[in-house]
């Protein structure tokens, strides 16, 4: 009877001993599963807050961008907008970021239309051909690449030459895809058109951008002093690279008030232009890019926002990509 009591007493004891581990694990699995519920929770505030913070970085650009058109005339490197490295402190984190003038540069989506009767391209597929050939792509090459933007830009399946490229091309390729048939939205999408080598894209990159218009005006006020060849292509080799980079060395901080006082320099002299060449360039701009950044904690966040600019009183984002783009 003893014997099967401490039988009894035994087994008990290992129900408890069982019960009592099987609570430590059920314990620790709880605690763990909390405490990984509770970074989750602090993650996904930290998250929010740093993207609002960045949304709270647009909303400063756009009031810059106001101030600036309500001030001055003009859009030039010395205004608010254009200045670069500030940092704002917020509350456990920061927000900085840069704005960049998108008519610095190269409109790729004015590379349309047809040539005329007498085979002359229009004028902005023989400005972006001269913007190549100024950065030692060959001209059979530039005539190339021109007229593969123009068939991937265009609505119809027509090539508009034997060097363009249309659905038959992209067809043949593996993975086979189609070309766009309406702008570029980025001009990341280079890399898909034909003939644009990564070589090739590099080289071209920090010249071109792709605006939601087909018109090309750049601001000479805003273009890069190490970029002359960008200015030198908006009068089709009229202006040579050596005088593109003087008229650019005698830019004030300010700028041009008028783009008549830039023709108005020495190195024009003798220099025939086009009616649609002049009407090229501007000392205005509509469209920036802003490249922003924000911190709360641990957390960040990037856009790069694109505006429009069209008056003091309309300034609106017409792109946002989370995490940047390029």
């Amino acid at each position: 009877m003893m014997r099967t009591m401490k039988n009894q007493n035994g087994i008990a004891l290992l129900t408890v001993l069982l019960i009592l581990a099987v609570m430590v694990v059920i314990a620790a699995n709880m605690s763990s599963r909390l405490q990984l519920d509770l970074r989750r929770t602090s993650n996904l505030v930290s998250n929010q807050q740093a993207l609002w913070y960045a949304y709270g970085a647009e909303s400063l650009v756009e009031k810059v961008l106001k101030q600036t058109l309500e001030d001055d005339k003009t859009i030039n490197l010395s205004q608010n907008w254009a200045k670069e490295g500030l940092v704002y402190p917020v509350d456990n984190g920061q927000i900085s970021g840069q704005v960049v003038d998108m008519q610095a540069c190269f409109n790729l989506n004015a590379v349309v239309g047809n040539d005329d009767e007498k085979g002359a391209a229009p004028i902005a597929v023989r400005q972006f051909r001269n913007l190549l050939e100024q950065l030692e792509i060959d001209a059979y090459d530039a005539e190339q690449l021109s007229d593969a933007i123009r068939d991937w830009i265009d609505a119809d399946t027509d090539v508009v030459s034997s060097y363009g490229a249309e659905d038959a091309h992209y067809e043949s390729l593996i993975p086979p895809y189609q070309p766009a048939n309406q702008p570029l939205r980025s001009a990341s999408e280079l890399r898909a058109i034909k003939g644009f080598t990564q070589v090739i894209y590099k080289k071209i990159r920090p010249y071109v951008c792709a605006l939601p218009v087909s018109t090309l005006v750049v601001n000479v006020n805003t273009i890069n002093e190490k970029q002359p060849a960008l200015l030198s292509a908006m009068f089709t080799g009229k202006l040579s690279l050596d005088l593109a980079t003087s008229v650019l060395d005698q830019r004030a901080d300010a700028g041009w008030e008028s783009i008549a006082d830039m023709f108005a320099l020495n190195s024009f002299a003798g220099v025939t232009l086009a009616a649609d060449e002049k009407a090229s360039v501007g000392v205005t701009s509509k469209y920036f890019v802003a490249n922003l950044y924000a911190e709360f904690g641990d957390a960040k966040a990037k856009f790069e926002t694109v505006f429009n600019a069209e008056s003091k009183s309309k300034i609106y984002v017409i792109r946002r990509q989370f995490g940047g783009a390029q």
